[in-house]
């Protein structure tokens, strides 16, 4: 038996995924499929023969008023083959987004509408969190430091996006992912944010480590042996090689792939932003090395040529060997001057390729090319950090050769005094020191020795501790004078990541 035309386009109507009403020149609904029943909440049967403005009202306020009325005027009028944007109303009392889609079909010589409605929700819910990350990234656009991009990223996360809690951490010293910003709503507990030793196994630690973002439907399930509070549902997402943002709410399966997405997205102009200032940072410190070097050429270099001029012009008038003594030491002075200024700009850069590094056999290598007559090093503890074998080379032999050069007592009775040079780890944080018994440097210029040419010696350049502390910064590490066990020098590098 064959199927009549009519119950065949009703059962596909039927089949259709979104709901289709058909709508007379009077504005009567003649036709309502099944999907009526899912988006509205009504039988089909029960408003064919209503009017449409069962589902569409006009005491609805919409933003798009004249395509409402467009919509509910005859045929005429109609408008045919668009989208509308309106509000419809639910069999329960509820307003609902839908799209509408309307098409004229004939029967009979009557026209009427084929409108199919479509619950816009989810579009108009992802055209505001679009909005919303415009406006995020303005506000990032404007951040100047790292830790106001992470507030503003925490802050966006929960205010603009609607997240219960949101944590910014940010990776230092190589080895821990430290919480620096926190934005949570009312009510939602989570306790302590700890710090992830990023050698640890947990979610932050290893999107970190990977790169790719991950959610959970229940943290209960993660084995890490972290009390997250009444925290269910999470987010992870890393921001490059910043850090990592956490996202958490307090209901079971509260994230799915849009929310992750968007949250990503804001993840990803933060890195971008941080990439920016970081690129700003270097630049600064270019310039400011090169105001050292213009300084250098023009003040360091400036005496030793002056020197070497004048007594050139003795040299000539016939005073011989000994102006031409000392030229050839001013020479040398200048020469000295040149090599340390292309060591430091050469040092500052940052380091690229690191291994781990055994301390111990590295300063005992260095030791041994320093001359260093009554002066002894002793090693506190054995470690190995990750660094740049050459430059790290550099800071020993610097240090220790600022040890035995500058670090004596001065004591004619008694003959050059014996030094001793120690090389140890740091009790309270992670990183290491090298200290001396000498003389020591006094407190109020403890400061200043980092600066490049700053020397309270007659033969220094000035340039062996500003190596020092660019080659530390080369590396991520912090470094610092102050005074040792036994009042002589001590320098401390702090925010190593040990190997």
């Amino acid at each position: 038996m064959t199927e009549s035309p009519q119950y065949t386009a009703t059962a596909l109507l039927n089949a259709a995924p979104d709901a289709v009403i058909t709508v007379n020149e009077g504005g009567e609904i003649t036709y309502a499929n099944d999907r009526i029943r899912d988006l509205f909440g009504y039988e089909p049967a029960d408003i064919v023969g209503d009017r449409v403005e069962r589902l569409v009202p006009k005491d609805i306020r919409e933003t798009h008023v004249d395509q409402r009325d467009a919509f509910l005027a005859n045929p005429s009028r109609r408008p045919m083959g668009v989208g509308l944007e309106l509000r419809g109303r639910h069999a329960d009392g509820s307003t609902i987004p839908v799209d509408v889609s309307l098409s004229p079909i004939d029967t009979d010589g009557t026209t009427h509408v084929v409108a199919v409605v479509r619950d816009a929700t989810e579009r108009r819910e992802h055209h505001r969190q679009v909005t919303r990350l415009r406006t995020a990234t303005r506000e990032l656009m404007e951040a100047e430091t790292t830790e106001a991009v992470a507030e503003l990223v925490a802050t966006a996360a929960t205010n603009l996006f609607g997240y219960e809690s949101s944590v910014f951490r940010i990776v230092e010293g190589g080895r821990l992912l430290r919480p620096v910003a926190l934005a949570e709503s009312d009510g939602i507990d989570l306790g302590e944010r700890p710090d992830y030793p990023i050698d640890e196994e947990t979610p932050v630690t290893r999107v970190y480590k990977r790169g790719e973002p991950e959610y959970h439907d229940d943290v209960r399930d993660l084995d890490d042996g972290y009390d997250r509070g009444d925290a269910r549902g999470a987010m992870y997402i890393p921001i490059g090689e910043y850090g990592v943002l956490s996202v958490l709410e307090r209901a079971v399966g509260a994230f799915d792939r849009p929310d992750l997405d968007i949250a990503s997205s804001l993840a990803a102009n933060a890195e971008t932003i941080l990439d920016r200032l970081h690129h700003e940072h270097e630049l600064e410190r270019q310039i400011e090395r090169l105001d050292e070097f213009s300084g250098v050429v023009s003040h360091d270099l400036r005496n030793p040529l002056n020197v070497a001029q004048g007594h050139l012009e003795l040299a000539q008038e016939g005073n011989g060997q000994e102006n031409l003594e000392a030229i050839d030491d001013a020479l040398e002075r200048m020469k000295t001057i040149v090599e340390s200024t292309l060591t430091l700009a050469r040092q500052g850069n940052v380091v690229g390729e690191t291994e781990p590094l055994a301390v111990d056999s590295l300063a005992e290598r260095c030791w041994k090319r320093i001359d260093t007559p009554d002066a002894y090093l002793r090693l506190e503890d054995r470690f190995r950090v990750d660094g740049d074998r050459d430059r790290l080379e550099h800071v020993f032999e610097n240090l220790f050769s600022n040890a035995v050069a500058h670090g004596r007592q001065d004591d004619t009775e008694h003959g050059t005094p014996e030094i001793t040079v120690r090389v140890g780890r740091l009790d309270d944080e992670v990183g290491f020191y090298v200290e001396d018994d000498g003389r020591g440097i006094p407190a109020s210029k403890r400061d200043r020795v980092f600066e490049t040419g700053y020397t309270d010696s007659a033969d220094g350049t000035g340039f062996g501790l500003a190596i020092v502390s660019q080659i530390a910064s080369a590396h991520g590490w912090q470094t610092r004078a102050t005074e040792g066990r036994d009042g002589g020098a001590r320098f401390e590098f702090a925010d190593v990541e040990f190997a």
